[in-house]
Parts: structure tokens; C-alpha cells; sequence
């Protein structure tokens, strides 16, 4: 009789541990797992200067735009300073948004990047990022700020910017895409993404000026694509650390 008793006692106790255990393994699961809400990219955690909305309806009025060609509705700005010049410089992300009321959802299908110097009382721009969804498979674009960044990053006295932004498909996250675009020492390059569930479907195309970028630069883009990965954002070819480390310039399985 003590014996049964042991063994009942014994399997009450496993079965226990081994539904807390299921438990844990389905939270780490919910944790790890791509989430369809766009506020997960939109933090400015290394994005300095940010202009709060009156300031940028003071600097960037409507005679303004219309001289920039500035057509969709800000989203963000941010103004810094670059040690080639003593004027103020802006980064202006511009999207080009509408609204679904029936789903109270905003998804947006064009965006455009500005960034602009203030000389001679006028704004000119030093360069310009645009794209748009492909409206056959695509469902929304929007800049992800939380892996962008302003800032001296190869500490050599000018201000370098890392611009990312990325689209969702008809399964959120997993078949969208993925740009990073580089600005640094006075030249831009980019890293173009396919999310993707299949092998054969996901894969890299990285732009060869990327590897003449300074140390640090190309040591921050990867720490920010592995911050993709963890986060659920983005899923890179297998070992595509080693597939950079060796300066290729498409990655795959």
C-alpha cells in the first residue's frame, strides 16, 4: 500500500513539472516569436535630436516642403550637427499613410527620407531614400527607428547615419523585406533583405562599397541585423556572419 502510494505521489509530481515546464517553453515561445506590431520597430533608442511636432511645424512649413517636394506627412525629424560644417542638419522621414477604419489599422504604402542641410538660409539636400510596397504582395512600409541611429559611430568627427526601414507581407514580418542604408564619409550604400520561411526564398544582397566602410561601421550594421534577428524582425541566411566575414556580397543558404 506505501509503495502505490509512493508511485501516485510520483507521477502527480511529474506530471506537475512537466506542465510548468510546457508552460515556460510556450511563454519563451510567445516571446521569440514575430510580432505584427509596428510600435516594436518605431523606438529612436539611438536616434538623437529628435524635433517635437511644434518645432517641426515651425521649421518645415508648407512653402518649405513644397520647395523640398516634400509630399507625404512627417513622421519623424531629427536635427544634429556634422563637424564638415557648422550648420544645422536634419533627417526627415516623411510616410505616406491611410487609414482602415473597419480594422483600426494604418498601414502605409511610400516613404521618403530627406536629409538636408540649413546654409545660406536655405535647406539643400545631401541625399534622399525612397521606396514603396509592391502592392501585389506587400501590405505595409514604415521606417523602423528602433534599429536606425545617428551618430559619430567610426569616431572620426562626422556624424554618420544608419537608415532602416522594412515592409510586412500577407504573414506580417516573415515575407516582407528589409533595407539598411549606410551613410558614411561622405557616401551612401545599402543592405538589401528577403524575409522568408523557405530557404530558396530567403536571402541578402549586400553592396560591395559596404566592405569599404570603416571597421566599426560594418561591426554596428551587424550588431543591428542580429538585434533584427532576435527580435522576430528579420530571419538572415544560416551563418551569415561568415558569409560577411568573408565580404560576400549576396548571402544564402
Amino acid at each position: 500500500m506505501n509503495k502505490l502510494l509512493y508511485l501516485i505521489v510520483l507521477l502527480v509530481l511529474f506530471s506537475c513539472q512537466k506542465q510548468q515546464k510546457s508552460k515556460v517553453d510556450q511563454t519563451t515561445s510567445i516571446a521569440n516569436s514575430p510580432t505584427a506590431d509596428r510600435a516594436s520597430t518605431r523606438s529612436s533608442d539611438h536616434i538623437s535630436g529628435l524635433l517635437t511636432e511644434q518645432e517641426v511645424n515651425a521649421i518645415f512649413t508648407r512653402g518649405v516642403k513644397k520647395q523640398l517636394d516634400m509630399r507625404c506627412a512627417i513622421h519623424s525629424a531629427y536635427k544634429y550637427k556634422d563637424s564638415s560644417s557648422t550648420n544645422d542638419q536634419y533627417l526627415v522621414l516623411t510616410e505616406d499613410r491611410f487609414n482602415f477604419k473597419e480594422e483600426n489599422d494604418t498601414v502605409y504604402n511610400f516613404i521618403k527620407a530627406f536629409d538636408l542641410r540649413y546654409e545660406d538660409q536655405q535647406f539643400k539636400k545631401r541625399f534622399t531614400v525612397e521606396d514603396e510596397i509592391d502592392k501585389e504582395w506587400e501590405t505595409s512600409i514604415w521606417f523602423w527607428t528602433k534599429y536606425s541611429e545617428i551618430a559619430d559611430i567610426d569616431h572620426d568627427g562626422k556624424t554618420d547615419i544608419i537608415l532602416v526601414y522594412g515592409t510586412t507581407g500577407p504573414d506580417m514580418f516573415t515575407d516582407g523585406k528589409i533595407k539598411i542604408v549606410i551613410f558614411n564619409a561622405g557616401k551612401k550604400t545599402s543592405i538589401r533583405h528577403h524575409n522568408s520561411e523557405l530557404n530558396d526564398g530567403r536571402y541578402t544582397k549586400i553592396k560591395k562599397t559596404f566592405y569599404t566602410r570603416s571597421i566599426e561601421m560594418q561591426n554596428a550594421v551587424k550588431e543591428k541585423m542580429r538585434l533584427m534577428e532576435q527580435n522576430g524582425h528579420a530571419r538572415f541566411p544560416t551563418n551569415w556572419q561568415a558569409q560577411m566575414d568573408k565580404k560576400e556580397s549576396r548571402l544564402g543558404e
